[in-house]
């Protein structure tokens, strides 16, 4: 059964090297959520998450271990345009090593988001480290 666990949420203010590797604008207030994802209590996943406040207040830690998009979309009514993705695998840093714990592993896989919402204001960055061996990618596209 899968289930979260919220270790950080906070309130930043963006500098220079958070605005490199979000995106985001220098100087932007932003909420930073950190979030263990289990399944059947093993941490499978951490999300590194970063939202505009400004584009999606009232967050709460309560919110961030259940659904922080049924949030957008439901309470905000927020419609999301689009989501730049880029999927890689990385050594593992020392967080990794403890959540998730990657036993004989090196490695993760990390995904990167952009989110933008309907009016094309990038309101999320997120980067999600996966243990590699319950990381799956499927991709369907139509022409």
């Amino acid at each position: 059964m899968p289930s979260t666990q919220v270790k950080t949420f906070e309130h930043v203010a963006r500098n220079s090297r958070l605005s490199q590797i979000t995106g985001f604008n220098e100087g932007s207030d932003l909420t930073h959520i950190v979030r263990v994802r289990l399944l059947d209590g093993v941490a499978r996943r951490v999300d590194h998450n970063y939202f505009l406040s400004s584009a999606v207040p009232d967050l709460t830690p309560q919110i961030a271990s259940s659904s922080i998009y049924r949030h957008l979309e439901k309470d905000l009514s927020l419609k999301i345009l689009t989501t730049k993705r880029s999927i890689s695998v990385r050594l593992a840093s020392d967080e990794d090593m403890t959540y998730p714990d990657l036993g004989p592993y090196n490695c993760v896989a990390a995904v990167e988001n952009q989110s933008l919402n309907s009016n094309g204001i990038m309101f999320e960055y997120t980067q999600a480290r996966n243990h590699p061996s319950s990381f799956y990618y499927r991709l369907v596209s139509r022409r």
